[in-house]
C-alpha cells in the first residue's frame, strides 16, 4: 500500500511514504470515490448502493453498482495495492470503508482533530488556555484552502451537493479557528502573530467586520494609523458590494479614536490591558458562533422578500414559529437565506447555526451546534436524546437557526428549538413540508427583468455591457430566455465572465435551443441538475403527470386539458397536480389555471414519454374546445396560445383535416376577437393542407377568409391578391355563392380605398346573385355595404337610410345578426350628417350593445368612436376627450390603424376646440401618419384641413389657406363630395 497523506484541503493531492505524490488516476470518478471514502467511511462504513448512487445518480442501479465495483477495483491499482498485502479499504458485498488499522495521514481529519479538542479541552479561559493555543495552530496550519477546492466529477450533482456542503462547514470551522487563534495571540501580546493570523482570515472570509475591526486595532497599536484607517476603507468597500451594508457603529466608533490618535502604542507592560480591549471588541461575535454560508458578491434583489421576512420575524414575539422560503429549484433560496443571516446577524446575540438536512444526518447537525458552544453530545445514543440536550443549550438563548433544502418534516423535527428567544428560517421546494411545520411562508418568484439585469452588470462588470446598445440587448436576451431564472442568468454570466472574447450575442443564439438551455453549467451549478433533484424524488404516476405537462411548453393550462392528454381521471390529475404545485414545480393561479416556469417546461418535455399518442390527444382535445366555445370569448381567452399549439402541431404532424377543422371552427372568432396574427398562421397551414388533400374548394374559401383578415388589418394589396385567386377557383368550380362573396369583398376593398364606382358595380353584381340565391344575411350584407357607398358619395342620406334600413328588414328572418352593427352604425352616420344627434345616439347605443353583446373587440371600438364624434358635435369636449382615450386605448391593442388614425383625428379635434393647439397639432400628425400607413387618403384629407384649421388660429393664415387648397385639389381628385364641400366652406371663412 503507497498512500500515506491525502491532502483535500486548496484541492486534491495524494502523497506515497516518501512524499512522492501520486499522479495517475483511472478516472475523476476514482479521486472523488476516494475522497469521499476518506471523509465519509474511516469510523462509519458506507453502502455500496449508496456511494453508486451518489456517483452515478443518472443511472439505473445495477450499472451505478456495476460501476462502482470496476471503479474500486481500479482505485486499488492507481493507489499501487497489490494481491495479499494490507488494503486501505475494508470491503464486504454490501458495505465500503476506510481500514482504521491504515497507517494514513488526512488533512481534514487531522483539522477536525484540533478543533474538536478545543472545543472539548475542561479549561477556564479558551483565549488564554496552553494546550488549546497549540492545538489553534495545527489547525490552521493544516486549513491552506476550501475543500476540494476546483475538485469536479462533472456529471454527478448528488456528489457535488455534498462537497459544497461539507466545504461550507469546513470553511465556518475554520473561520472560528482562525478568530480564536488571532485572540489567543493578542492575548499574549503577540501582535504582530496576531495581525498574521488576520490576515489569513480576512482572505477566508472578507466580509468578517471583527476580523478586519480586529487588524485596524493591531495596526494602530503598532504605530501603523494611516494603514488601519486604510483598512477601514477596504471594510467599507467589501461589505457594501457583498452585503450591501455599511460598517457598524462599534467600528466607526474606533475608527474615530485611531482618527483621533487615542490608540496607545503598548508598552510592554501594558500589553495584557491591550489585550483584554480586544477580547472584548471580539467578544460577542467571536464567542457567538456564526455557521451561514458567505453570501454571494453578486446578491440583488429580493426587497419583497426580505421586507416580508423582516416582518414576520419582527413581529414572532416568542413564536418560534418557523418562517419558510418556498419556491423552485434554482429560484436562490439558499442564497437569500445567507443574505439574512448575514443582515439579521446583530439580531441574535448568541449568534447563527446552519444545517441541511437534506445532506447532513439530523444527529451530525445537532452535534456541530452543540460543538459550536462548548458542549459534546456524541456519546448520546438517539436522537431523541441529543435533541433534548440541544434545546437545552439554546433554551437561554438568542439564535436564528437556519435549515436548508428541507424535504422531509421527520428529520426536521428534533432540529427545532424550544426557546423563545430562537427563531427558524427555512428553506424548502415543498409547500407541504412548510405547512406541515406551521411555517409562516414566503413564495419566492423569478427575478424582475430589472434584477436580471442588475446580476448581469454585477457580474460582467458595466464595461462588460457599457458597449453599443446591442449588447445590453442582448443580455436582456439571454435573461429573458432563461426566463428570469436566477441560477440560469448566473451560470450564464459566469460563462461569460470565465470567456472575455465570447459576444453575448453568441450565446444568446446558442441559448435558443433547449439542450444549451438546460446544459448551463459551471463548477458545481447547473440547472438541470437542479431540477433533477425534485424529479428523482418524485412518485412514478407523478412523474408522467410532470413530463406530460411538458406538451404545453410553459404555457398556462386548464385541469381538464391536461387530464385529456394524460388519458387520467380529471381528479386523480388534480391530486397530483397540487402535489406538484406543493412542490414548486407547478404555479397555480386563482383562475385554477397552472403553469410550468418555462426551464422546467423545458425539463419537463425530456421527460414526456409516449409522445405521437399525447400530441394526438392534445389537438384532439383543443379542436372540440374551439368548436364548442366559438362565440364565447372568456373559455377563449386563456386558451389561444394552446390552441395555437395544437394548430401548428396538427400542421407538422400532416393531420391536416385538422388543421381545416380548426379553421372553420375559428373563422369568425379570429375576427371578432382581433386575433389576425393567429388567423394568419393558421391560414397559411391551411392552405398547405387543402392542397394536400386536394381540394380546390376548401382553398377557395381559404382565401377568401384569409382576404377578409387582410382587409380588418388595412391590407389591401394582399386581400385584392387572395380576391382575384379566390374568385378564379370559385368561376372554374361555379359556386354562386363564393363569386358574390368575393365580388363583395372586392368592393369592401375598393370602398376603402375610395374607389366608389367601382366598389358600386361590384356590390351590385354580388346584391344580384346572393338575391337569386335567396340568402338574407350576405343579401343585408351587401344592402349596408351600398349604405356606406352612397354616404361617402351623395350629400343626401335618404338612400343611405333606406338600404340601412332594407339590411335591417333583411336580418329580422337571419339568426345571425353581425351584420345589424354596421348598419346601426350607417344609420348613425346619417343621422350626425342630418344634425339629428339624439337619433344618432340612440343608433350608435344599439351598435354599441350588439357588438358588446357579439364581444366583437373593433366594433365595440368603433361605436365608442361614433359616441364620441357625437359628443363633440354636441361640445362635450371632457366626456369626449375621456371616451377618445379609452377608445384608443382599445384600439392599439387590436393593431387596427385604420380605426387608430380615426380616434387620433377626433382627439385631435377635441384639443383644437379646447385651445390646446400644440397637442392638437401632434396628435394630428400622428393621425396623418397612421391614414398614410392604410392608404386613405379621404381622411388624410380631412386631418390636413384639421391642421390648416390650427395655423389660422395660430396667425398663420397664409400657411392654412396653403394647406386647404392642397386639400381641395385631393378631393377633386377623388370626387369626393363632402371633403370637397368641407374645404370650401373653410376657405370661403378664410376669405
Amino acid at each position: 500500500m503507497s498512500l500515506k497523506k491525502v491532502v483535500l484541503f486548496d484541492g486534491f493531492r495524494p502523497f506515497e511514504a516518501d512524499n512522492k505524490p501520486i499522479t495517475k488516476f483511472y478516472s475523476q470518478k476514482t479521486k472523488a470515490l476516494l475522497a469521499y471514502l476518506l471523509l465519509e467511511a474511516i469510523d462509519r462504513p458506507q453502502t455500496r448502493l449508496h456511494l453508486a448512487g451518489l456517483l452515478w445518480p443518472d443511472f439505473p442501479d445495477s450499472r451505478a453498482r456495476r460501476n462502482l465495483s470496476q471503479t474500486l477495483t481500479a482505485l486499488r491499482k492507481d493507489l499501487g495495492e497489490r494481491a495479499g498485502a494490507e488494503s486501505i479499504f475494508l470491503t464486504t458485498t454490501q458495505h465500503v470503508s476506510i481500514n482504521p488499522a491504515a497507517d494514513l495521514t488526512i488533512d481534514v481529519i487531522e483539522f477536525k482533530k484540533r478543533v474538536t479538542a478545543v472545543h472539548t479541552h475542561p479549561h477556564k479561559d479558551l483565549i488564554r488556555c496552553d494546550d488549546c493555543l497549540i492545538w489553534l495552530e495545527e489547525a490552521t496550519g493544516f486549513y491552506t484552502g476550501p475543500l476540494l477546492n476546483q475538485f469536479e466529477t462533472g456529471d454527478s450533482n448528488l456528489f457535488e451537493n455534498w462537497m459544497s456542503a461539507a466545504r461550507e462547514e469546513l470553511l465556518q470551522q475554520a473561520i472560528s479557528t482562525f478568530n480564536q487563534l488571532a485572540q489567543a495571540y493578542s492575548s499574549r501580546g503577540r501582535l504582530a502573530d496576531a495581525l498574521l493570523i488576520v490576515d489569513r482570515l480576512i482572505q477566508l472570509a472578507p466580509w468578517q467586520e471583527a476580523a478586519h475591526r480586529l487588524r485596524m486595532l493591531l495596526l494602530a497599536q503598532q504605530g501603523q494609523r494611516i494603514a488601519a484607517l486604510n483598512q477601514y476603507e477596504v471594510l467599507c468597500d467589501v461589505l457594501m458590494s457583498e452585503l450591501g451594508v455599511s460598517p457598524s457603529a462599534e467600528t466607526d466608533d474606533l475608527y474615530d479614536q485611531i482618527l483621533a490618535g487615542e490608540i496607545e502604542i503598548p508598552s510592554a507592560d501594558t500589553q495584557l490591558e491591550a489585550s483584554r480591549a480586544i477580547d472584548e471588541i471580539q467578544a460577542t461575535e467571536s464567542l457567538s458562533p456564526f455557521q451561514a454560508p458567505s453570501v454571494s458578491p453578486h446578491f440583488v434583489g429580493r426587497q419583497r422578500e426580505i421586507d416580508l421576512i423582516d416582518d414576520l420575524l419582527a413581529d414572532a414575539g416568542a413564536d418560534v414559529t418557523p418562517v419558510a422560503l418556498v419556491g423552485m429549484g434554482g429560484i436562490g433560496k439558499t442564497a437569500l437565506a445567507a443574505h439574512m443571516s448575514h443582515q439579521f446577524k446583530p439580531r441574535f446575540a448568541d449568534g447563527v447555526l446552519w444545517g441541511n438536512p437534506a445532506l447532513s444526518n439530523p444527529l451530525d447537525i445537532l452535534d456541530v451546534w452543540a460543538q459550536a458552544y462548548g458542549n459534546d453530545f456524541t456519546h448520546l445514543p438517539d436522537i431523541e436524546s441529543k435533541a433534548t440536550a440541544v434545546r437545552g443549550v439554546l433554551a437561554d438563548k438568542n439564535v436564528l437557526i437556519v435549515l436548508d433544502n428541507v424535504d422531509d418534516v421527520a428529520s426536521v423535527r428534533p432540529l427545532l428549538p424550544s426557546g423563545d428567544g430562537c427563531q427558524v428560517l427555512l428553506t424548502t421546494r415543498n409547500m407541504e413540508v412548510a405547512s406541515a411545520l406551521n411555517a409562516r411562508h414566503v413564495r419566492m418568484r423569478e427575478f424582475s427583468a430589472k434584477s436580471s439585469a442588475k446580476l448581469m452588470i454585477r457580474i460582467l462588470g458595466e464595461t462588460r455591457l457599457d458597449g453599443p446598445p446591442e449588447q445590453m440587448s442582448d443580455a436582456t436576451r439571454i435573461s429573458e430566455q432563461l426566463h428570469h431564472l436566477p441560477l440560469a442568468i448566473e451560470i450564464a454570466a459566469q460563462r461569460l465572465r470565465s470567456r472575455p472574447n465570447m459576444p453575448l450575442a453568441a450565446l444568446a443564439m446558442r441559448l435558443e435551443n433547449t439542450q444549451q438551455r438546460l446544459g448551463l453549467k459551471i463548477s458545481d451549478q447547473a440547472v438541470r441538475s437542479s431540477f433533477e433533484v425534485s424529479w428523482e424524488g418524485l412518485p412514478e404516476l407523478t412523474q408522467e403527470v410532470f413530463g406530460a405537462i411538458g406538451i404545453f411548453e410553459g404555457r398556462s393550462f386548464a385541469v381538464e386539458a391536461l387530464a385529456a392528454v394524460t388519458e387520467l381521471d380529471i381528479f386523480d390529475v388534480e391530486d397530483e397536480l397540487y402535489s406538484l404545485v406543493a412542490l414548486s414545480l407547478v404555479k397555480q393561479d386563482e383562475n385554477q389555471r397552472y403553469q410550468q416556469h418555462p426551464l422546467l417546461a423545458d425539463f419537463a418535455a425530456e421527460k414526456l414519454t409516449d409522445l405521437s399518442a399525447k400530441q394526438g390527444r392534445f389537438i384532439n382535445y383543443y379542436l372540440t374546445f374551439a368548436e364548442t366555445n366559438k362565440e364565447m370569448f372568456e373559455a377563449l381567452e386563456p386558451e389561444w396560445s394552446n390552441i395555437n399549439s395544437a394548430i401548428a402541431r396538427a400542421g407538422d404532424a400532416a393531420e391536416w383535416e385538422s388543421v381545416l377543422a380548426f379553421t372553420d371552427a375559428l373563422k369568425s372568432s379570429w375576427l371578432r376577437y382581433g386575433r389576425y396574427a393567429d388567423a394568419d398562421r393558421a391560414y397559411s397551414r391551411a392552405e398547405t393542407a387543402a392542397k394536400r388533400v386536394g381540394l380546390d374548394s376548401r382553398s377557395a374559401h381559404n382565401y377568401l377568409r384569409w382576404a377578409e383578415i387582410d382587409i380588418e388589418k388595412s391590407s389591401y394589396i394582399t386581400a385584392s391578391e387572395r380576391l382575384k385567386f379566390s374568385e378564379s377557383l370559385f368561376m372554374r368550380l361555379e359556386e354562386d355563392d363564393g363569386i358574390a362573396k368575393t365580388f363583395y369583398f372586392q368592393a369592401f376593398v375598393a370602398l376603402d380605398q375610395n374607389k366608389f364606382a367601382e366598389a358600386e358595380e361590384l356590390i351590385l353584381h354580388s346584391w344580384k346573385i346572393l338575391k337569386e340565391l335567396g340568402d338574407p344575411y350576405e343579401e343585408a350584407k351587401a344592402a349596408t355595404l351600398l349604405a356606406y357607398i352612397y354616404f361617402e358619395t351623395q350629400d343626401l342620406t335618404r338612400k343611405t337610410i333606406e338600404f340601412a334600413e332594407q339590411a335591417l328588414e333583411l336580418l329580422e328572418s337571419s339568426s345571425q345578426n353581425e351584420t345589424a352593427i354596421s348598419a346601426f352604425k350607417i344609420l348613425a352616420y346619417a343621422h350626425i350628417r342630418d344634425g339629428s344627434l339624439d337619433q344618432a345616439e340612440d343608433f350608435a347605443k344599439q351598435a354599441l350593445s350588439l357588438s358588446h353583446q357579439l364581444r366583437k373587440k373593433a366594433e365595440i371600438a368603433d361605436a365608442l368612436r361614433l359616441l364620441l364624434t357625437i359628443n363633440i358635435r354636441r361640445g362635450n369636449y371632457e366626456y369626449a376627450e375621456k371616451q377618445a382615450e379609452e377608445c384608443l386605448a382599445q384600439i392599439q391593442r387590436l393593431g387596427n390603424k385604420r380605426y387608430e388614425a380615426m380616434i387620433l383625428f377626433r382627439l385631435a379635434q377635441i384639443y383644437f376646440r379646447t385651445d390646446r393647439l400644440l397637442e392638437a397639432k401632434e396628435t394630428s400628425q400622428k393621425s396623418m401618419t397612421a391614414y398614410t400607413l392604410v392608404k386613405d387618403r379621404i381622411g388624410f384629407g380631412f386631418v390636413c384641413s384639421l391642421i390648416g384649421e390650427i395655423n389660422l388660429k395660430e396667425g398663420e393664415r397664409l400657411k392654412a389657406v396653403e394647406q386647404w387648397e392642397k386639400v381641395k385639389q385631393l378631393a377633386d381628385e377623388l370626387n369626393h363630395q363632402r371633403l370637397k364641400k368641407h374645404v370650401q366652406l373653410l376657405l370661403e371663412h378664410a376669405s
